[in-house]
C-alpha cells in the first residue's frame, strides 16, 4: 500500500515517531513545520490528516503552549466557499458520554474569560441551529453564585432592534410558554425585576392579535392558597411628592373599563382602605352616571354599611334595619 512519499514506522512507541526541534529563531512568516501546497486541492481529505485507530483514549491533536502568543491560530485569508469553515468540528456517532465541544478554564483566580466573540460584520456573533433532537439550544449550568446570563448594551439601539430578543416565526400551540422564568419552592427573592432609571416604559405589552376566548394580554394567577396578607398583585408609588395617578385605565372601545369577580365566598370584591378624605372620587367628564348598580341581588343577611339596589329600591344596612333611600322624584 502506498503511504506517501515519506513514512514513518514507530514499532516500539518509547520515543517520537517524528521530532522537530527548532533551536533557532524562526524569521518572520516561518513556521517549525510548514505544510503547503502548490496545486488547488479539491478532492482529499485534507491538507495534514491525524488518525487514531479505533478505542484510542488519547487525544488525537495535542498542543502545549508555554509562552504567552497564541496557541492555536486559524487564519481565514480567502472568502470561504458555501457550506466551508474556518473552523468545522463535526461527529457522525451519536456522542453519548461527553460533549463534543469543551472548553475548561481550571483556575478559579482567572478573572479573563472563557470564551470571546468578537464581530465586527455584520452578521450574526454566534448562531445556533437545534435539529429534531429533544436537546435543548442552550442551557447553563451555574454553579459559582454569579450572573448567569449578562448582557451588556453598551451602544444606542438601532430602531426596532433589542438588547435580547426571543421569537417565534411558528404557530406555538403545544409548549408551555415562549419564555418562563421559574423558581425552586424555597426562593425568596423575585423571579424577575425590572429595574429602569429612564423615562420610557418600565414594561411594554402590545397585544397585536385578537385574543382567543379566556386569553389575556396580562394574566397574573395563583393556584395556591394565599394566606400570608399580601396581595397577589401589588402596586406602590413609593414618593410622597408624586402627583401622577398610581393606574390609569384608558378604555376606548365599548367594553368595560375595569371589572372585578369575586368567585368566593370573601368579605368584597373591592377593598379600599385610604389615609386621605374622601378614600374615593369619581369623576364623570362625558354626562354619564358616576356609578351603576346592576343585579338585583337579594341581600339575605346584610352587614352594617351595605348598600345595594334590588331592582325597586335603593338600600342601605345601618346597624340592625335596612332602610330604603328616598327615592323621591328629581
Amino acid at each position: 500500500m502506498d503511504y506517501g512519499n515519506i513514512t514513518v514506522y514507530n514499532a516500539d512507541g518509547a520515543d517520537h515517531a517524528l521530532n522537530i526541534v527548532q533551536d533557532g529563531l524562526l524569521a518572520s512568516a516561518k513556521a517549525g513545520l510548514n505544510v503547503y501546497a502548490t496545486t488547488q486541492q479539491t478532492t482529499g481529505r485534507g491538507l495534514v490528516y491525524l488518525n487514531l485507530p479505533n478505542n484510542s483514549t488519547i487525544p488525537v491533536l495535542y498542543a502545549n503552549n508555554e509562552g504567552n502568543g497564541t496557541c492555536v491560530q486559524i487564519e481565514q485569508s480567502v472568502v470561504q466557499g458555501a457550506g466551508k469553515y474556518a473552523l468545522y468540528v463535526h461527529s457522525n456517532v451519536a456522542q453519548v458520554n461527553a460533549p463534543l465541544v469543551y472548553l475548561h478554564q481550571q483556575f478559579s483566580t482567572a478573572t479573563q474569560d472563557v470564551l470571546e466573540i468578537n464581530n465586527n460584520g455584520d452578521g450574526r456573533g454566534m448562531y445556533m441551529k437545534t435539529q429534531a433532537g429533544a436537546g435543548g439550544g442552550i442551557q447553563l449550568d451555574n454553579t459559582s453564585g454569579q450572573d448567569g446570563i449578562y448582557i451588556l448594551q453598551n451602544v444606542a439601539l438601532a430602531s426596532s432592534k433589542y438588547a435580547l430578543r426571543v421569537i417565534s416565526n411558528t404557530a406555538q400551540t403545544v409548549g408551555a410558554s415562549l419564555v418562563i422564568f421559574s423558581q425552586a419552592a424555597s426562593s425568596t427573592i423575585p423571579v424577575q425585576i425590572i429595574t429602569n432609571a429612564g423615562t420610557g416604559h418600565g414594561l411594554s405589552i402590545q397585544q397585536d392579535g385578537v385574543l382567543a376566548a379566556a386569553k389575556r394580554a396580562l394574566e397574573v394567577g395563583s393556584a395556591s392558597a394565599q394566606v400570608n396578607g399580601d396581595p397577589l398583585v401589588y402596586f406602590h408609588l413609593d414618593s410622597a411628592s408624586s402627583t401622577n395617578p398610581l393606574i390609569t385605565l384608558v378604555q376606548a372601545g365599548t367594553g368595560i373599563g375595569l371589572r372585578s369577580e369575586a368567585s368566593n365566598t370573601g368579605p368584597s370584591g373591592y377593598f379600599i382602605q385610604s389615609g386621605l378624605s374622601p378614600a374615593i372620587v369619581i369623576n364623570n367628564s362625558a354626562n354619564g352616571a358616576h356609578f351603576r348598580l346592576s343585579g338585583d341581588p337579594t341581600v339575605a343577611a346584610p352587614a352594617d354599611g351595605d348598600i345595594w339596589f334590588d331592582g325597586t329600591n335603593l338600600k342601605m344596612q345601618i346597624g340592625a334595619t335596612t332602610y330604603n333611600i328616598d327615592m323621591s322624584a328629581a
